[in-house]
Order: structure tokens, then sequence, then C-alpha cells
């Protein structure tokens, strides 16, 4: 027959298994603040989220909501374990501290439809994470009249959209990974201007161009010995 005690113990064993499952549990926190100010740190900002700066352990689930941009310029920007998610029209600006592409956290970054992930000022990158796609999104390279940006894609880009890709002067951007599925990729010059018209695609690995059309506008490609070749190439520039 169970005692009071033996109640008790079950009880607190139960409570304790609670706890520690709730401790694993995921943290959602969503980024609600937008800002024109390209001086303005908004990601670092406690007062920009819903459930405070993603910081540490979590595992956390990070969001920029719909529509609304986030600029992360600070050099204490805190990693992060867990994911990102770029809502439907959000926007992701990264400037030149090291410390800016902790705000991609440790997983895989998730991209929902006319999303954007911005580079902006003279400053090379590589990104390890995976990348999502849930709609075509968009990844730009620097802005007329500022430095150059160099910006490696080690993580493989999956989901069945496209990338729409701009940059600026002497901008690279290095497609890295053979498992790499998105549709299609186009890329363009972030304005008309001359000095704007000769940033570089790079396909670096076998494969990693993706599995579709490939549009670009008065740029040039680069890719290894075994870069895919049966990519329809459409060439729109003079």
């Amino acid at each position: 027959m169970k005692t009071k005690s033996s109640h008790r113990a079950a009880l607190a064993s139960l409570a304790s298994l609670v706890i520690a499952t709730g401790s694993a549990l995921a943290q959602t926190t969503i980024h609600t603040a937008t800002t024109t100010s390209d001086t303005t740190d908004t990601w670092n900002n406690v007062v920009s989220w819903d459930n405070g700066v993603p910081s540490g352990a979590g595992p956390w689930l990070a969001e920029v909501a719909a529509s609304k941009e986030a600029h992360v310029t600070s050099a204490s920007t805190p990693t992060y374990t867990g994911s990102l998610t770029l809502r439907s029209g959000s926007t992701l600006k990264m400037y030149i501290a090291a410390e800016n592409i902790n705000a991609l956290g440790s997983g895989t970054i998730t991209m929902e439809t006319n999303s954007w992930l911005r580079f902006r000022q003279t400053q090379t990158r590589t990104i390890s994470n995976p990348i999502n796609l849930t709609g075509n999104a968009r990844i730009r390279a620097g802005e007329s009249t500022q430095g150059a940006v160099n910006l490696t894609l080690d993580g493989a880009i999956t989901g069945l959209f496209n990338i729409q890709t701009t940059a600026n002067g002497a901008s690279q951007i290095h497609f890295n990974n053979t498992g790499n599925t998105y549709v299609g990729l186009s890329a363009d010059a972030v304005s008309t201007n001359s000095w704007d018209m000769n940033w570089q695609v790079y396909g670096d690995s076998t494969g990693s161009l993706g599995d579709g059309d490939l549009t670009l506008n008065t740029l040039n490609l680069n890719g290894p010995a075994g870069t895919k070749n049966f990519v329809r190439l459409k060439v729109t520039g003079p």
C-alpha cells in the first residue's frame, strides 16, 4: 500500500521532470521594432523584443516580425543557441563589427517571401548556417557608395524558391555548398551607377549554384571546374 510519503516522493519526481522538460523548451522572441536610421542598433535593444534579446543557451527561436527591420551594429552582440526566422517582408541588416554575425544564431536561418539579409559597409563574412527558403528571398552585399563586401555562403540553401542577390562595386558573393537546392538565382547591381556594375557571383563548388535558372545583369560569373553546366544562363546586361 502506498503511503503519503511515497505519494509525495512521486509528485516531487514528476515536478522535477516537468521543470527539466520545461527548461529544454525553446524560447521564442520576436523583434517588432523598425527604424530608418542606419546608426540605430535595434537588435541589442530589449525594447525591440517581446521576450528579450536572444542570448546564451536557450535554445532560442528568434524572429524578425513581418515587414519589420532589425539593425545589428554593436560589437557587444551576444551569441545564442537557436534559429532565426525572417518573416515575410522583414529585413536584417548586418554592419561591420565582427560580433554582428552573432545575430544569426547557431541554427537554421529561415527566410520567408521578400525577406532581406543585408550586409552593409566594408566587411568579409562567412555564413555557415543552413538557409531554408519558404518563399523567394533576397540577399544584398553592400550599398552604392559604400565599401565592398565579400560574402561566402557555406551552409546549404534549400527550398524550392528563388534567391535575388544584389551588391555594389567590387563586392563578391560566393555560393559554396554542394547541397544547394534553390531553384533560381538572379544577380543585379544595387544601382545603375557604373561603379556598381562590376561585382561578382561565384559558384565555388559543384552544384552550389542551385537547380534552376541563373540570371545575371551586367555582372561576372566565376565557377570551378565541374560547376553545373546544365544551368540555363541568361545574361541581360551588355
